[in-house]
């Protein structure tokens, strides 16, 4: 993303794409919003689409997905870490 902030070529969009789809389900989301890092906030629903990616707000392309990142403006701190041990607490039980 840092390349496609100084240079809008779509080959750029597919690469993410590719890595994007590399990567495992439940991580995928770190990377709609670490798009926000070079770009903006704003950036990051066009350049998703834009690489062909899935819709987050069709439906949650995984559980847990979250289509609002904690530290965005308006957004909530959450400890992800208190969320999972939350999880595994449930599974056991």
């Amino acid at each position: 993303m840092e390349a496609y902030a100084y240079d809008r070529d779509p080959s750029l969009l597919t690469a993410f794409k590719i890595v994007v789809q590399r990567m495992q389900r439940k991580t995928q989301e770190l990377a709609y919003h670490a798009i926000a890092h070079p770009l903006d906030w704003s950036d990051r629903a066009k350049v998703w689409a834009g690489a062909g990616l899935p819709s987050f707000s069709a439906a949650q392309p995984w559980p847990g997905a979250r289509m609002k990142c904690s530290f965005e403006p308006g957004g909530c701190l959450v400890d992800y870490m208190e969320i999972e041990a939350e999880q595994a607490r449930k599974e056991v039980a």
